[in-house]
């Protein structure tokens, strides 16, 4: 629900909001909540309870409960 307040406060999508005021003022340049192909191809698979691949979850309108894919390197930063 908040991701959704804040949407609507800033007047922008989740993802332009974090990108603007929290990413790019700290260097996170491996964080996103959309993926561009590179950093898909360097994104750890999860798999299912039979150990197959699992395809990602996007949460769409729920970004704010845990959209955010990032890489260790960027966690420390934040």
């Amino acid at each position: 629900l908040l991701g959704h307040v804040l949407e609507r406060a800033g007047k922008q999508d989740y993802e332009t909001l974090l990108r603007e005021r929290v990413f790019v003022p700290l260097k996170m340049t491996s964080t996103t909540i959309t993926l561009s192909d590179e950093l898909r191809a360097r994104m750890a698979r999860g798999h299912d309870e039979t150990l197959q691949p699992a395809s990602n979850w996007d949460l769409g309108a729920l970004g704010g409960a845990g959209a955010i894919r990032s890489t260790v390197r960027d966690m420390l930063v934040y």
